[in-house]
């Protein structure tokens, strides 16, 4: 930055904003006004000749000092003390964003604005960091806000969405269900969609990637066709890794597999059905076994959707024990803990896992040698009603203790799960309106039928 005139009075009718000022909206100049009417203006405001702002060369664009041009316009001033610098239109970016965020005047949304402004500029987000002294995770981080929907950020910002929040919407890829998952910040929803769009996300990839992995493996027919083949197997295309279904699909070809199909075209919940050729049967024989295929497919599609569910909610439950301390609500903690029957259950490497405690506990002998582990008793210290939730939880999320379904889709009551859930939310647990109908079986994914 070069300084033409450190200290000159200029008609304040010849001083323009900048445009690109990173900090839109000056706001309630009014108390600065009274100050500047009755003092006068303290420190110079920095200006360039002509500039952007500038409807003329011989006027000027202030770089710093929107506030006070404001302010002292309202106070009714005619002139007001600048220094005049040169500074490129990069430069000028630079300085307005640095002298807003050191004051803290902008939102992130408008540091990312500005961000965006110095990248248009030909800046790199390494001289951006240099320059402003953000780190470069910070400026990716506020770059993508840039990628939301502007209303919907606006209306999260109004239920005091967080940054945190902004950055659990990144694991979203897809910038539309980026805006969906927006929708729901601030409420008890937003981890629920968030977890639900990424796993829809990870269902497609890996679907895809089984897809065409079968593709060069196997001859597709077509479903209604199925039934001229001999099946030998079935497989998930979403849930499973490519690496497992590869290895699926080598053992599937040593035993004479030549066919494949899908059973629905939506990746999240599709199978791969694996054939041979088929074996000579009678008409009726063919209509029978059709008949029953067709039903065992609706079994699993339906069980294989709920289950997908009840693990989504396992996840968040397990998640927030695992974030859980909180001295408020020991003494119920403490009371479902001391009249919990199922103590004896309690998985203790589970427990060692969910309060990140080290690997040592897989070297000690007996269960007593684990409870006078170093770190543990630290840990009951500092915050034995999380160690008591933890235990808890190794209880109540045992092997189908959470599950909510029989084997044909059904839904089956479970007490238990309420009592957990009743514990979780007394304690500040948010259940998402998607566990609320699962539990009450009012899910729309419920609707197996029985085989007779």
């Amino acid at each position: 930055m070069k300084v033409v005139s450190r200290n000159v009075d200029l008609p304040i009718s010849k001083i323009y904003p900048h445009p690109d000022n990173p900090r839109k909206d000056v706001g309630d100049v009014s108390e600065l006004a009274e100050s500047i009417k009755a003092n006068g203006i303290f420190q110079n405001l920095t200006v360039v000749g002509g500039g952007k702002g500038a409807p003329t060369a011989d006027d000027y664009t202030v770089i710093i000092g929107h506030r006070r041009l404001s302010a002292a316009k309202q106070a009714g001033l005619k002139q007001v003390p600048c220094m005049v610098v040169e500074l490129d239109e990069r430069e000028q970016a630079a300085t307005m964003l640095l002298e807003n965020m050191q004051r803290s005047d902008l939102t992130i949304y408008e540091q990312a604005q500005g961000f965006q402004m110095m990248l248009d500029l030909g800046e790199t987000q390494d001289g951006i960091a240099e320059k402003t002294g953000f780190s470069k995770s910070t400026i990716r981080h506020r770059l993508k806000l840039l990628e939301l929907d502007q209303e919907e950020l606006r209306k999260a910002q109004e239920r005091q969405a967080t940054f945190s929040d902004y950055i659990e919407l990144e694991r979203i890829k897809d910038p539309k269900s980026r805006n969906e998952a927006l929708k729901q910040v601030g409420t008890s929803n937003f981890k629920w969609t968030v977890d639900r769009l990424v796993r829809a996300e990870n269902a497609e990839a890996n679907a895809k990637a089984t897809i065409a992995l079968l593709d060069s493996k196997f001859k597709h027919i077509a479903f209604d066709k199925r039934f001229s083949y001999r099946q030998i197997s079935s497989m998930p295309i979403s849930s499973k890794n490519i690496e497992e279904n590869r290895k699926t699909v080598e053992e599937l070809i040593d035993k004479n597999a030549k066919y494949y199909t899908l059973s629905s075209d939506v990746y999240e919940f599709a199978w791969a059905y694996i054939y041979a050729d088929a074996k000579m049967l009678t008409e009726e024989e063919k209509a029978a076994e059709a008949a029953l295929k067709e039903k065992e497919n609706r079994r699993v599609e339906c069980v294989n959707k709920i289950s997908k569910l009840e693990e989504q909610a396992a996840e968040l439950r397990k998640a927030f024990v695992k974030k859980y301390a909180n001295r408020e609500h020991i003494e119920v903690i403490t009371r479902a803990f001391l009249t919990e029957p199922n103590l004896d259950d309690i998985c203790y490497s589970d427990v060692a896992d969910m309060l990140y405690l080290n690997e040592q506990y897989e070297k000690f002998e007996d269960l007593q040698s684990f409870l006078n582990c170093k770190e543990y008793r630290e840990c009951v210290k500092k915050h034995p009603e999380s160690v008591m939730l933890t235990m808890l939880c190794t209880i109540y999320e045992g092997a189908y203790w959470t599950t909510l379904h029989d084997y044909y889709g059904s839904y089956r009551h479970n007490t238990r799960l309420e009592n957990w859930y009743a514990l979780l939310t007394r304690i500040g647990y948010k259940m998402s309106s998607d566990e609320r109908k699962l539990l009450s079986g009012t899910h729309e994914c419920f609707g197996g039928e029985r085989n007779e």
